[in-house]
């Protein structure tokens, strides 16, 4: 898996506390998420294809509730 992280400006809120992720091998995509108000930009596709798996924007993203159980 290739990855690449970083600082991101939330879209939302404007915070820095925020981070974003690329990341490349069988899906292409990034993730970015607001840790002040949960916002969160979720894209992936299939590297082979590029058929679009998932391209999501907004605060209930199912990865928000992966990072509270880990924190938990």
């Amino acid at each position: 898996m290739s990855s690449m992280s970083g600082e991101w400006q939330c879209t939302e809120c404007n915070s820095l506390n925020a981070v974003h992720e690329d990341f490349r091998d069988d899906e292409t995509g990034y993730v970015s998420e607001c840790l002040d108000c949960g916002f969160m930009n979720v894209y992936r596709e299939k590297t082979d294809t590029g058929k679009i798996i998932e391209d999501y924007q907004g605060h209930k993203h199912y990865y928000n509730n992966e990072r509270a159980v880990c924190e938990g």
